[in-house]
């Protein structure tokens, strides 16, 4: 099986006027002059006249800028809230008009590089709740709290704003409970847990099925057909990897590289432009399969390590604290 092409770091794929205009936004007010924020990013004022592409590399320098130059702990969640509110695009008011929650939830996961380009979603549903799953598509490295801070609060006053109220829903970081903890709880709800096995919002199945007041099947219709004429059907490299990881057992950097057209070494070195190695990759993927079976399916260790590969149980044991940091009892409890 022929793999598409993958998106990298330097590839323009992403329709950004909008988020470019909601950085500008935030940032200005917050004595940030708007050469400072565009600086080393090859985006100019005059691009956002009509709706550009920039690549991740381009983006995430923005973000940078944005991080460095404008005041205040808040400045990713008030970029994100603007992009809910003032600079919501017609791409993104068409969501409005899907069946539910989780219809929407489909097609933003489905035509990513028009809703959220720098986050990669897998839904996971079982056991009367549901687990999206955010993994970092380009290797965002020291940005990827800035980048779930931003995209966080998107969706919090997205939803909020489709619904009439907010989603009930719980976030969970994998990384250390910041210092400016009240600027999450402002922007995202009190439902928050820190040092996570995995990053991932998680809802129960009732809020999926919640509809949405504006729902209708002919704008969805035509939403779609715009989508699907206007996305390119690529994933990220990284996505890639971690796809073909997962579908592929016993999937090797060199078959995968193989497979890709490019040496193994080609390949290594592509991986360490986006920060990550094969290795680690393939143990986010194991990660997120052992979390899944354990945390939301509930089988017991004898079915996870069979559906993992597993011939022995204290290896799977010893696997599964590895990756989460959790024994398989421990998860099963989450």
């Amino acid at each position: 099986m022929q793999v598409v092409t993958p998106v990298v770091k330097h590839d323009k794929v992403i329709p950004a006027s909008a988020i470019i205009k909601a950085v500008l936004a935030v940032t200005g007010p917050r004595g940030a002059a708007e050469h400072k924020i565009l600086r080393g990013t090859g985006i100019f004022l005059s691009d956002l006249k009509q709706e550009m592409l920039v690549s991740p590399a381009q983006l995430l320098t923005l973000f940078a800028n944005a991080q460095s130059y404008a005041n205040g702990p808040d400045v990713a969640f008030q970029i994100g809230k603007s992009m809910a509110t003032a600079h919501l695009t017609g791409t993104w008011h068409g969501i409005g008009s899907c069946h539910n929650v989780l219809d929407a939830l489909q097609i933003i996961t489905r035509f990513r590089w028009h809703f959220c380009p720098l986050i990669s979603m897998s839904i996971y549903a079982g056991k009367g709740r549901c687990i999206l799953a955010f993994q970092d598509p380009f290797g965002c490295g020291k940005l990827w709290p800035f980048v779930t801070q931003l995209y966080g609060a998107f969706f919090v006053s997205l939803f909020r704003y489709w619904l009439g109220q907010r989603l009930a829903c719980n976030f969970r970081f994998n990384f250390s409970r910041p210092r400016h903890v009240h600027e999450y709880e402002a922007h995202l709800g009190f439902r928050l847990a820190f040092n996570q096995p995995m990053l991932s919002v998680q809802l129960e199945m009732k809020e999926l099925r919640r509809a949405f007041p504006k729902r209708d099947v002919f704008y969805r219709h035509a939403l779609l057909t715009h989508l699907q004429e206007h996305t390119a059907a690529r994933g990220s490299l990284l996505d890639i990897v971690r796809e073909q990881i997962a579908s592929r057992p016993g999937c090797t950097l060199s078959s995968l590289a193989s497979q890709l057209n490019y040496s193994p070494a080609t390949l290594k070195r592509k991986l360490k432009d986006h920060q990550t190695t094969f290795s680690e990759l393939n143990d986010q993927v194991r990660r997120q399969q052992a979390i899944y079976l354990l945390s939301v399916q509930k089988l017991n260790n004898e079915q996870s390590a069979l559906q993992m590969a597993f011939t022995d149980l204290p290896n799977f044991r010893r696997a599964v604290k590895r990756w989460t940091g959790h024994t398989p009892s421990e998860l099963r409890e989450v």
